[in-house]
């Protein structure tokens, strides 16, 4: 199941149960122009969301099982749009990282001020496919009201890979929560 721009889905504030519904693919502008939304819950179902995929619209609070991802965006414009998006406000991440957060996937959420990594896990690195579990660079750049960072334990190997500059212009960013680092 594909979800794409080919209804009006604007005047939804709301979109429940949505893992139901198998979706799998969230095309580039699936939810442009939806304002009245302001609350969305990407669900283990969805293996690929493309650039744009929440570009204009007014999901504020955006949480996304990551489990089966295997695009999260190309890297070329954020899921955003372009420009970024001054309406996200924080960002949940959940589930089994097991492909790389592409280059300016968040870049300028100029009001992102929480992102939550707490629920996630990370495959472990060694002897895995390069990527797996990684934040490329600029996948947060310039989202100047971001102030935390929550991440889960880290154990052993399978610790994220932060690539240089994922998190560069973030000026308001002062706390980054770590559970607990275990050994190998």
């Amino acid at each position: 199941f594909l979800l794409n721009r080919s209804s009006d889905l604007s005047f939804l504030t709301t979109i429940n149960n949505l893992d139901k519904c198998n979706v799998q693919t969230i095309l580039a502008d699936a939810f442009n122009g939806d304002i009245a939304l302001t609350s969305l819950e990407v669900p283990a179902s969805v293996t690929v969301i493309k650039d744009n995929a929440f570009q204009a619209s007014g999901i504020k609070y955006l949480t996304i099982n990551v489990g089966n991802l295997t695009t999260f965006g190309d890297g070329t414009n954020s899921l955003y749009g372009a420009a970024g998006n001054d309406v996200l406000e924080e960002l949940t991440l959940k589930g089994v990282l097991n492909t790389a957060i592409a280059s300016n996937a968040f870049a300028a959420s100029e009001n992102l001020a929480t992102l939550d990594l707490s629920q996630m896990t990370f495959k472990s690195t060694v002897g895995a496919v390069v990527g797996m579990g990684q934040f490329a660079a600029n996948s947060f750049k310039d989202c100047t009201s971001l102030t935390a960072v929550a991440f889960p334990t880290l154990q052993g190997s399978a610790n994220p890979v932060i690539a240089a500059n994922a998190f560069a212009g973030c000026t308001s960013l002062a706390t980054v929560s770590i559970t607990a680092i275990k050994g190998k």
